[in-house]
């Protein structure tokens, strides 16, 4: 699988978030966004809605909605580590 720069992604490496309250998908706040951007650099948070509808989909194609509010692309178990951590924290969902 190749991202929109042509790079190969292997499929662990896509995360898609939802923040859910009460069973609604919510958007993420600014601040949520920028302290991910921070972890891995704006080239690998997508949030374009073309970018969601290609990366927030599974192979079946059967589950579409909801969509997800962000895609980020980690590259290093560092960064999955720094990712998960503040998504516990904030409460957030992460769907691989």
């Amino acid at each position: 699988m190749s991202d929109q720069y042509g790079k190969n992604k292997p499929d662990n490496l896509i995360w898609s978030l939802e923040h859910k309250t009460g069973g609604r998908v919510q958007t993420l706040s600014t601040e949520q966004l920028d302290y991910l951007q921070g972890i891995v650099g704006r080239q690998r948070l997508l949030s374009k809605t073309d970018d969601l509808r290609h990366w927030g989909r599974d192979w079946t194609d059967l589950y579409r909605d909801p969509k997800p509010s962000v895609i980020l692309l980690p590259e290093t178990s560092g960064e999955v580590q720094q990712i998960m951590a503040y998504c516990w924290q904030q409460g957030l969902t992460v769907v691989p």
